[in-house]
């Protein structure tokens, strides 16, 4: 029996330096490997008993014989189980690198963790085309942390939560809002710009409502389950969590609208502004193309439409219309 728990745990260990220090391009003897079991583990191994650990782990697919060999005893084998290419763990890391509101302690430590999904030659090809992150964040990057964490597992225990919510003040010290202790279903994490945000229901409200998550203090999961979204009192919102999650806008929640805009510049600006998918062509004109935008009526619709300048026109609904020629002139009347 010890003999079996031993051979296993070298098969392990075998698999582990391989992982760590073979690819395609660097390969590993018997030899190489039975110096590695020795100096990492601590383990003595023959290099029979290696190579019949190989082969199993070659009938897997976890490992392959390097080609060209002269010989059987000098082959070379490399771990070829990596579940990512290249590219895609740069895409991976250029993206965490991106992410704000996290220190760069933080965000390097979880690019070495993805860095180590590749093997040795890739490794240093990561390492030498790695961004360099300076950016330090106060306060934020231990909560933005702990919340996530929280509200992660939340979620997956479809446990309700609760919590305070803070907004900076004048001299930028987070202060507790009037609305007091939130107590609310959790279903989405999802992010927008550098910031994540916990889409709920709460008792009393009218609309899924979000809350930045960097700003959300004192977390408590609590015993009682939360209401599944297609039996909430406001009627079914899986639907409206669903395009949630793929909208790219600032228009977050409230009553759905379509809104009727003419724009004198390329659409791929509309696209970018409201999402893909909620931008749609409907006609050209003499004045320039005519787009109907799927929004939410609430106040981040009315600011996506005044970043896109003078070059929109929004042409209806009337009540949509009035309300952002009215938000402009009170704009104007400031000057």
């Amino acid at each position: 029996m010890a003999n079996k728990e031993g051979g296993r745990k070298r098969l392990l260990a075998i698999l582990d330096i391989l992982k760590k220090h073979s690819d395609a391009e660097i390969h590993m003897t018997s030899e190489d490997i039975r110096k590695k079991l020795i100096e990492d583990y601590d383990m003595e191994a023959d290099r029979r008993s290696i190579r019949t650990d190989v082969k199993a782990l070659i009938e897997f697919e976890l490992v392959e014989d390097a080609p060209n060999c002269a010989k059987r005893d000098d082959r070379g084998c490399f771990y070829c189980g990596q579940a990512f290419d290249d590219w895609e763990l740069k895409m991976m890391i250029d993206g965490i690198a991106q992410t704000g509101y996290f220190k760069a302690e933080t965000l390097n430590r979880i690019i070495d963790q993805v860095a180590d999904l590749s093997g040795p030659s890739s490794r240093q090809l990561l390492t030498e085309n790695r961004p360099v992150l300076e950016t330090e964040i106060d306060d934020s990057d231990f909560y933005l942390s702990l919340n996530l964490d929280a509200l992660m597992g939340a979620i997956k225990q479809r446990k309700q939560v609760r919590f305070q919510y803070f907004k900076l003040d004048e001299k930028k010290r987070p202060a507790q809002t009037g609305e007091g202790i939130h107590m609310v279903n959790p279903y989405v994490i999802t992010k927008r710009g550098f910031f994540y945000y916990l889409v709920t229901y709460k008792d009393g409200d009218q609309f899924i409502r979000p809350f930045r998550i960097d700003r959300i203090r004192n977390v408590e999961v609590l015993k009682e389950k939360r209401i599944p979204p297609e039996r909430l009192p406001i009627g079914d919102m899986t639907a409206e969590l669903k395009a949630y999650r793929k909208n790219n806008t600032d228009s977050f929640t409230g009553q759905s609208t379509s809104v009727e805009v003419l724009w004198e510049d390329e659409p791929s600006v509309l696209y970018d502004v409201f999402g893909l998918s909620n931008v749609e062509f409907v006609r050209d004109s003499n004045a320039g193309r005519v787009f109907v935008i799927k929004a939410q009526k609430n106040q981040g619709l009315y600011h996506n439409l005044l970043r896109l300048g003078s070059k929109l026109t929004v042409l209806g609904p009337a009540a949509v219309k009035d309300e952002y020629v009215g938000m402009v002139r009170e704009i104007c009347g400031k000057y």
